[in-house]
């Protein structure tokens, strides 16, 4: 009887069967830093803009989602919608000012030994010199500003 039991509990472990398995890894998170090109100087920190006066939208026009992070007044932009669709997409960050920063973002949802997964195999910041720094992935833009 125990020797039918063991071998019917070794037949139900199917390591192709994912159905017990929840494995699931959404998108990176995009953080952004806007930042005068020549001195450096986050935007919101100086007041050249203002947290009320972002909008994010896609390229059909929708508002998307964002957060504001001034905890320890470090003023960064976190794109909380940037990334769930599998194909390529165009955003654009409008932090005030006349201000429009398009992103471009390429974007593909994959499955793989039972685990969903987003992998970005493309990103960039199409009107401005941008730079992304590696241990934190915050996304610093340059933007000319008169002083």
């Amino acid at each position: 009887m125990l020797i039918l039991i063991a071998i019917l509990s070794l037949m139900s472990c199917d390591t192709r069967d994912c159905d017990d398995m929840s494995c699931f890894t959404p998108p990176p998170v995009f953080l952004f830093k806007v930042v005068n090109k020549a001195s450096g100087e986050n935007l919101y920190t100086n007041g050249t803009l203002n947290s009320d006066d972002i909008k994010i939208t896609d390229e059909n026009g929708k508002q998307l989602q964002y957060t504001f992070i001034t905890e320890n007044n470090v003023n960064l932009l976190q794109a909380d919608e940037f990334g769930w669709d599998s194909n390529i997409s165009t955003y654009y960050i409008d932090p005030g000012n006349g201000i429009k920063i398009d992103i471009a973002l390429n974007s593909e949802m994959k499955n793989e030994n039972c685990c969903s997964f987003y992998e970005i195999s493309d990103f960039s910041v199409l009107n401005y010199n941008y730079s992304v720094e590696n241990s934190t992935g915050i996304i610093t833009v340059e933007i000319p500003t008169q002083t």
